[in-house]
């Protein structure tokens, strides 16, 4: 699934604790992380990318490593 929403144009923008639940051992049933996946509905001159200024040091950081450019 990864492979193909990344052939289809969609961006990893982060991880979460998902909702689906796996057995890793006998009686041991843990939540799974899961992947989250985003695209840009519209040209990149039609958006409004946000001000680093409004930006915690948390966010910034993450934002400057999913977006480098």
């Amino acid at each position: 699934m990864q492979r193909a929403l990344e052939k289809a144009g969609f961006q990893l923008i982060g991880f979460t604790s998902g909702y689906d639940r796996e057995l890793v051992a006998s009686g041991v049933v843990k939540r799974v992380y899961q992947a989250v996946y985003a695209k840009l509905l519209a040209p990149e001159n039609k958006v409004l990318r946000p001000d680093p200024k409004n930006m915690t040091v948390r966010t910034k950081a993450l934002y400057e490593i999913l977006f480098p450019d």
